[in-house]
């Protein structure tokens, strides 16, 4: 694929992401930004505690896929929502909400997986971000009882 073929499709992609989401489709760009931090630490780990396994890395790229579906979902179904109220004559606008709240759910997690992945390979991870996600994370699912592992809980 030339050069040109690659700048338009990026520049599509761009502006479909512009029109669906407005202003806030870069937080779209940072979740998948963290979905490749994400793997590329979960990566490092493995190789670092001699745990590769490629089956477990082909499910975790699947996982991610599959939040990607569910994303997808979550907006459609709320866009599906709010037409429908438009022609029957019931404000489901508050039906956004679905999307934006599974975004921030699935971003928590990456931004936790990937703090995972570093305590594991034995990076020195400043204990206010632990602290932050977890409640980032309280608010948004109050009985979540996930919680990070501690580096003293982990044997290096």
């Amino acid at each position: 694929m030339n050069y040109s073929v690659f700048r338009h499709m990026t520049v599509v992609f761009f502006s479909i992401l512009n029109t669906l989401f407005e202003a806030n489709w870069n937080l779209l760009l940072i979740y998948l930004i963290l979905n490749i931090i994400d793997t590329i630490t979960g990566y490092i780990k493995a190789r670092v505690t001699k745990k590769e396994n490629s089956v477990a890395g082909f499910k975790g790229i699947l996982k991610k896929f599959y939040c990607w579906v569910l994303i997808f979902l979550s907006f459609t179904m709320a866009m599906f929502f709010k037409e429908v109220g438009n022609i029957i004559s019931i404000d489901f606008s508050i039906s956004s909400f679905l999307g934006w709240y599974v975004l921030i759910t699935l971003m928590i997690n990456e931004f936790r997986s990937i703090l995972e992945n570093l305590i594991e390979i034995g990076c020195p991870v400043p204990k206010i971000l632990i602290t932050g996600l977890e409640i980032a994370n309280n608010k948004v699912q109050p009985n979540d009882s996930q919680s990070f592992p501690t580096e003293k809980s982990n044997p290096k």
